[in-house]
C-alpha cells in the first residue's frame, strides 16, 4: 500500500464534483483500494481496461 502523503493530490481530485472513479496507476502486483475510494491500479489493468474501454464506463442515466 501506498502511504498516505503520496496520494494527498489524488484524494483532493476525488473529491471534486462530477469525478466518478478515482484512480492512481503504479507499479503494484495487485489493485488496491484506499479507505478514500481511490483505486491503485497496476499498470497492466490499467493498459488492459483502457484496451477494453472499460476504463471509464458510459452511463446512460
Amino acid at each position: 500500500m501506498f502511504n498516505k502523503g503520496s496520494l494527498h493530490h489524488a484524494e483532493i481530485i476525488a473529491d471534486l464534483p462530477n469525478v466518478r472513479r478515482g484512480i492512481v496507476v503504479a507499479r503494484v502486483d495487485a489493485r488496491q483500494l484506499t479507505p478514500e475510494g481511490i483505486e491503485i491500479l497496476p499498470v497492466e489493468q490499467f493498459h488492459q481496461e483502457l484496451e477494453l474501454k472499460t476504463l471509464f464506463p458510459i452511463s446512460l442515466s
